[in-house]
């Protein structure tokens, strides 16, 4: 057993998620529910009485669709628990959510009787700003990666909700100490208007600067930033607190100012829920062609072969932030036509149920020394004539584009394989956007 590999059935069964989790996406169900219909009827308050007869739909008709979806997340059957489907689905929730809503707004803007005094609500384009970060993102997360395989994707992921996180948490910050010219509450001033490009500088900019450097950790420097996990945590604790004491006592300048930017907030989450919906796609796009390159190739079973036990395939929890990240090493397969080294494989299998037990920086093999594997895929040398003998008699360190492996007895994946991908980054999501509630609610109290 590797050393990050641990004993996993001490910790729950298989599928299982811990209470805290759970506790997490509950908590942001009941949240989404909550904001929903608390902003339809914030936005129908603000309608006057000629426009606002008869808007049920805007009071309660979201909010009665997002019940709709959550029972659904529910109703689903699967090998799951349900907390990691409604953990995969909510997301999409949220989008439709934001879409829904910011559709109604822009159709009912003009009747809304303090619609002056929001300026970034009345004239921000949503979908154009929300498309150009996401291309930026997907463009940095590119030249984060370099050549590393699919891991753009991951990186794109990382990015979208790192940015999340600190924009919801530096914004509270911003508010509370910018030394504005002119009141919050007079929006319309030149004044106000004159300096509204250098207050969204400070607002997105730093913000997105920390977000790029820890992208470029968790995807060059994985193993030394699971060393100091403790570290991370410590700093967006601090950053939190920070966050809720800048709300608890704001005046009434900072709060409305506050209030301004959270379109900014809802961009970052669109942008989010598009890097998790594209994690989604290129990850069940690529399980779809590794299978069907597998299974259109003349394949041969043998039996791993490696010194040790450590694992030769297995997933790697590298952050939450992403999905697992595929790790091996050396080793070869023995076949009834001799031994196949390999260097580099694509692993053909479902994402184990056990990984639901991985703490940040574990690994889980998936293909042990020992195991019965199938494996496809040749690369030809010279010395090889064609029908003289077996192809991969003569291999010589496939590349993992030439190379298929999948465990005798493993599954081939599916939706459910998909969801245990996807949950962490979800469930990050998640917590992000209930974090960000507490200072957002925290005014409140002050």
């Amino acid at each position: 057993m590797s050393p990050n590999e641990p004993n996993l059935a001490l910790r729950g069964a298989p599928g299982a998620l811990r209470s805290w989790i759970r506790g997490v996406v509950a908590a942001a169900a009941l949240l989404t529910v909550a904001m929903v219909g608390l902003g339809g009827q914030l936005l129908y308050g603000q309608l006057d009485w000629a426009h606002s007869s008869g808007q049920w739909w805007l009071r309660e008709g979201v909010a009665l669709l997002v019940v709709g979806w959550i029972a659904l997340s529910f109703v689903i059957p699967a090998r799951n628990s349900p907390f990691i489907r409604l953990a995969v689905l909510l997301p999409v929730a949220h989008a439709g959510a934001i879409a829904i809503g910011w559709t109604l707004w822009s159709r009912v803007a003009t009747h809304v009787t303090l619609d002056a005094r929001s300026p970034l609500a009345a004239e921000l384009p949503l979908a154009k700003l929300a498309l150009v970060a996401s291309l930026v993102f997907v463009l940095v997360a590119l030249l984060v990666a370099k050549r590393r395989s699919g891991e753009w994707v991951h990186g794109f992921a990382v990015l979208a909700l790192s940015e999340l996180l600190l924009v919801g948490l530096w914004l509270p910050t911003v508010a509370a100490v910018w030394d504005a010219p002119t009141p919050s509450y007079m929006v319309t001033e030149p004044g106000w208007l004159a300096q509204l490009p250098k207050l969204v500088a400070w607002v997105v900019v730093p913000p997105t600067l920390a977000a790029i450097a820890y992208t470029v950790l968790v995807l060059r420097r994985s193993r030394w930033l699971a060393a100091r996990k403790r570290l991370a945590v410590n700093t967006v604790t601090t950053l939190f607190c920070l966050a809720c004491l800048a709300r608890l006592s704001a005046d009434a300048d900072a709060m409305i100012l506050y209030a301004h930017f959270v379109p900014v907030l809802l961009v970052a989450a669109v942008v989010a829920i598009a890097a998790i919906v594209s994690l989604a796609g290129v990850l069940a796009t690529r399980a779809l062609v590794i299978h069907r390159r597998f299974s259109s190739r003349e394949r041969v079973r043998g039996v791993v072969t490696a010194d040790g036990t450590e694992l030769a395939l297995g997933v790697e929890i590298s952050s939450w932030l992403r999905g697992p990240r595929v790790v091996q090493r050396s080793f070869s397969v023995a076949t009834a036509h001799g031994m196949i080294p390999v260097s580099g494989a694509n692993l053909v299998a479902a994402i184990p149920a056990a990984s639901t037990q991985l703490e940040t920086g574990e690994a889980l093999g998936v293909v042990r020394p020992g195991d019965t594997v199938e494996i496809a895929g040749h690369v030809a040398t010279p010395s090889v004539e064609p029908g003289a003998g077996d192809p991969f008699r003569t291999l010589a360190g496939p590349s993992a584009e030439a190379i298929w492996i999948a465990p005798v007895c493993g599954e081939r994946g599916g939706f459910a394989s998909l969801a245990l991908e996807l949950w962490r980054p979800c469930v990050a999501y998640l917590l992000i956007v209930t974090a960000l509630a507490v200072p957002a609610l925290a005014a409140l109290l002050g």
